[in-house]
């Protein structure tokens, strides 16, 4: 079902002329945490840190957050605006 939905998911972009990106595990949690190899819960801890959230967002939210954090660092610069305080960003990822 997953994957039907995917699927159908791109088509659409695809007949809207809308451009789609993908990024594998491995992408999101290096731009994100630093580390291909990343553990979930680093991941929520890095999505909560970089967008300054109050609370600790479900693994699957914080997966999707990761993906969009990903694409706003790789393809349009954003990097400085998701920057708080404590953080510097260096080729493209969030640093302590």
């Amino acid at each position: 079902m997953l994957g039907q939905a995917r699927g159908a998911a791109i088509a659409a972009l695809v007949m809207h002329d809308l451009p789609v990106f993908e990024y594998t595990a491995l992408q999101v949690k290096q731009a994100v945490v630093g580390k291909g190899k990343a553990a979930k819960e680093q991941v929520q801890h890095m999505v909560v840190q970089m967008l300054a959230l109050s609370g600790t967002p479900q693994a699957d939210a914080a997966d999707g957050l990761a993906v969009a954090l990903t694409h706003a660092l790789r393809n349009h610069g954003l990097a400085s605006q998701l920057n708080p305080d404590g953080l510097q960003v260096k080729r493209g990822r969030f640093q302590w």
